[in-house]
């Protein structure tokens, strides 16, 4: 009994030593006596992958990465790639090499720190590498992305595959002037997001693909961090704007081969997941959905699907669209429904748009 007592004792001290914060001065020699705090403030972030959807969510994943660098300084890290860790209640920094100890960071003397984040810590699971993210003070966040032309959605581990690999979000300082104080880091989604549903349609109607022609998949999106001085709850700083495309106009195909009403039913979604777009106006893009019924294969004539009252994309909202493929198959009728990606925000709006 006294050998098991003694045995648990040891493997308490080890777990206590494992998780030991390790009081190193990270600081490039400028450190004062003030740690560096990490919060993560109105953490609601909904994305069509469904990995981020509150506060609970975050916590749940554990980690993200930041990095920070000297706002009146050259654009050299101050902190580069630093692993921060949900611990005992409060996100901590995680040392890299010894992963079993937390570390402390200490805010440089008399010098301003500009930081960005991100979620997942390891983007070789998403679209976006880490090698299409840049951030620094003078340029802010820049991501070079492209978009697959190509997505599965016809199995639901098809659905989640493409969902999981795309997931991204990031967060930069709300106030920038709040030195040596907590750092409030606020995720956002530059995305947007795409979902279709069914209003009506013929039964054994197979839908086999969604096309959307004339969709930019390659795009440069940039954010200054110096808009972020006092950053606005509501996030009305994102916009299409901020998204330049790098891509001629292609084809974007969602690969569904569902039938009505065994796999989809009305009133449902057709597609599992949401599908991740880059930002943009509308004006040029058409849809096109494949289709079998009677036995016989047809493509729909192009919709467009620019609407007066949602004729873009913007970053951060989710869009979607209800077809009707019903009589008339090659006159696609849909409504598209159009909300804030950060829940308790919803401010959308419906709008029918029906093509004679």
């Amino acid at each position: 009994m006294i050998k098991s007592i003694d045995m648990v004792k040891r493997l308490l001290y080890m777990i206590c030593v494992a998780f030991s914060c390790v009081a190193c001065s990270q600081d490039g020699g400028m450190g004062s006596k003030d740690k560096i705090l990490i919060d993560v403030v109105s953490s609601s972030v909904t994305s069509k992958a469904t990995i981020i959807e509150n506060e609970d969510d975050m916590v749940a994943e554990e980690e993200f990465t930041i990095n920070s660098y000297l706002t009146d300084g050259a654009d050299t890290p101050y902190m580069k790639d630093v692993w921060v860790y949900y611990f005992n209640g409060n996100w901590r920094f995680r040392d890299v090499v010894n992963q079993n100890n937390l570390i402390d960071y200490y805010w440089p003397n008399d010098r301003k720190l500009n930081f960005m984040a991100y979620m997942p810590r390891d983007l070789n699971k998403t679209v976006v590498s880490s090698s299409d993210v840049s951030f620094s003070s003078a340029s802010g966040v820049t991501i070079n992305c492209t978009l697959p032309d190509v997505i599965d959605d016809i199995t639901a581990d098809d659905a989640i595959r493409e969902a999981s690999k795309r997931e991204f979000i990031y967060a930069l300082r709300r106030n920038l002037n709040n030195d040596n104080a907590t750092v409030a880091l606020k995720f956002v989604h530059p995305f947007s997001v795409i979902k279709f549903k069914l209003q009506q349609s013929h039964r054994d109607l197979r839908i086999n693909y969604i096309s959307l022609l004339g969709i930019h998949n390659s795009a440069t999106y940039v954010n200054a961090a110096d808009t972020y001085v006092s950053y606005p709850v509501n996030q009305d700083n994102l916009t299409y704007e901020k998204w330049t495309p790098t891509s001629s106009p292609s084809t974007f195909r969602i690969n569904i081969d569902k039938i009505v009403p065994e796999d989809i039913n009305f009133d449902r979604d057709i597609t599992t997941s949401y599908m991740m777009v880059i930002p943009q106006d509308l004006s040029s893009i058409k849809l096109v959905v494949n289709y079998t019924w009677d036995g016989i294969t047809k493509t729909s004539s192009e919709i467009p699907i620019s609407t007066p009252a949602v004729n873009v994309w913007q970053p951060a909202m989710k869009y979607v669209y209800s077809l009707n493929l019903g009589d008339n198959k090659e006159e696609i009728l849909f409504k598209v429904n159009v909300e804030q990606w950060e829940k308790g925000e919803d401010s959308g709006y419906e709008n029918d748009y029906q093509v004679q």
